[in-house]
């Protein structure tokens, strides 16, 4: 399909389809293992990337890399909920959750995983709840040390 001389779209638009086609295209070329990171902007005729974090990945990793990359973003989604909708309610964790399906929200206009920024504050993210959940669980640890204890003196 041709976009580019489209009367019907603005020139944005126009481009936009033109990359999504175009990472359909790449995709349906390469559906296991893509075509190659950072390789849409070789096919591309402006010489760019495709402005999607969807698109880019799927043309450029395939089902393999996609498989490995966003379930990064469901772990993080998860164990965030976890942290900030059940047990002590964490105010933290639901900024985090909020963080991980902001972070989704925005790939549609953006490519993240070429930005090290991105990826030192998705690091950061995650550190941060494996931090959260270690001191979870050595307090759950004290508090049972704790109960059985007690239990001794009870009987």
């Amino acid at each position: 399909m041709s976009y580019l001389g489209s009367n019907d779209l603005d020139g944005s638009s126009a481009m936009r389809h033109y990359y999504y086609d175009l990472a359909i295209e790449l995709f349906l070329d390469s559906p296991i293992i893509g075509v190659g990171f950072s390789q849409f902007q070789t096919y591309s005729i402006s010489g760019l990337f495709s402005h999607s974090l969807y698109a880019e990945s799927i043309s450029c990793w395939g089902l393999l890399g996609c498989l490995i990359y966003y379930p990064i973003y469901v772990i993080g989604i998860y164990k965030s909920f976890l942290i900030g909708f059940t047990g002590k309610r964490d105010y933290r964790g639901k900024m985090m959750c909020g963080f991980f399906a902001v972070e989704l929200f925005f790939g549609v206009g953006q490519v993240l995983f070429y930005e090290i920024c991105h990826l030192v504050l998705l690091a950061s993210f995650f550190a941060w709840i494996a931090t959260y959940q270690q001191s979870a669980e050595t307090e759950i640890s004290r508090i049972k040390k704790v109960e059985k204890r007690e239990s001794k003196y009870i009987r």
